[in-house]
């Protein structure tokens, strides 16, 4: 799959997140996520390259992985999910021209609105808002994860293949029953698939 020349930026998180830096440090800030973006996690040299100095304040915001690089992991979860959905949208249209017995060279745009009865279809504009809203509401992934003592990541995959399975099997629903059905899908399953095994807890909101 080609490398995804964009990621997901939301305006208001970015801009709690950076609201005491200054212009100097913002524009730093940005330069260290575009890298990350396009190259992967960051040595301590590409991060001193683009800070010029160990700027505490901007290093904050980075983790550090098993290599000792630099990520922000709010950025490698929104890349993550972006991959996934991307993907998740081919198999269902792959999985929709095939029930439908079109031939192969079916243009790529159509799209099969199936619905249900209150409207709501995989491709519509209603069910897209639906997903975009279960996926961006992290107040509930945040107490989500504290309730269940799960990590992001985990509850960002399960997520994920729980939207998928909702598509294949064209059971659209309304946003709080969407997560009232994740929540009890969760918790009938939690012993059958272990998440959060490195033991970590969400704490503080994850903004960029």
């Amino acid at each position: 799959m080609a490398k995804d020349p964009a990621f997901l930026f939301y305006s208001d998180n970015f801009q709690s997140g950076t609201q005491f830096f200054t212009d100097e440090q913002t524009g730093k800030y940005i330069r260290l996520l575009c890298a990350q973006h396009l190259h992967g996690h960051l040595s301590e040299k590409h991060m001193i390259h683009i800070c010029k100095t160990h700027d505490v304040e901007i290093w904050a915001k980075f983790a550090k992985d098993e290599h000792g690089k630099y990520y922000n992991e709010r950025l490698e979860n929104e890349v993550f999910r972006r991959r996934n959905y991307s993907e998740s949208r081919s198999k269902n249209r792959k999985s929709t021209t095939k029930k439908q017995k079109k031939p192969k060279n079916i243009s790529s745009t159509y799209v099969n609105h199936m619905g249900n009865e209150n409207g709501i279809g995989n491709g519509n504009e209603l069910w897209d808002s639906i997903k975009q809203n279960f996926f961006n509401d992290f107040r509930w992934k945040e107490k989500f994860c504290r309730d269940k003592g799960v990590t992001m990541l985990d509850l960002e995959l399960r997520m994920n293949e729980f939207i998928s399975d909702t598509e294949l099997k064209e059971d659209y629903k309304e946003l709080p029953e969407l997560k009232n059905h994740f929540t009890n899908l969760f918790n009938k399953n939690k012993n059958g698939k272990q998440l959060g095994t490195s033991g970590e807890r969400i704490s503080a909101t994850k903004n960029f």
